[in-house]
């Protein structure tokens, strides 16, 4: 996730941070504190253990969750959640993987970019 060596931006919430609105660029992203909200991020997100995140609506390229997440969140690329992980809402993504004691309560949809894995139509949400 060497988000500077590309050119792009980086975003850090610390542990114990709090940041609630919306949150937009491009780059790299990781959530140690909380944020709750819209995200936008043309980059990958990482949130660890302890990190915890409410998304009204988002989007990013790739997510690895180790910690926990909810709402809305549409992965244009690879999600993967990590052992002990929590996800509650819905997640869309291209390609899923989920360690042994992740939890998810909600929907998963799994489709090729541009496409809506439930009806097999273009989705509205990816531009496509």
């Amino acid at each position: 996730m060497s988000a500077a060596a590309h050119g792009e931006g980086f975003f850090q919430v610390g542990k114990g941070a709090r940041l609630t609105g919306r949150l937009a660029g491009r780059g790299a992203g990781v959530i140690h504190g909380e944020v709750q909200g819209v995200l936008e991020l043309d980059g990958d997100l990482l949130v660890p253990t302890g990190g915890r995140f409410r998304f009204k609506a988002g989007r990013c390229q790739r997510l690895h969750l180790e910690g926990q997440g909810g709402g809305r969140l549409k992965v244009t690329g690879d999600a993967a959640l990590a052992t002990g992980s929590r996800f509650e809402g819905d997640l869309h993504a291209q390609t899923f993987e989920g360690a042994a004691g992740f939890a998810v309560e909600g929907e998963v949809r799994i489709a090729p970019p541009g496409r809506d894995a439930a009806a097999g139509r273009t989705d509205p949400l990816s531009g496509g």
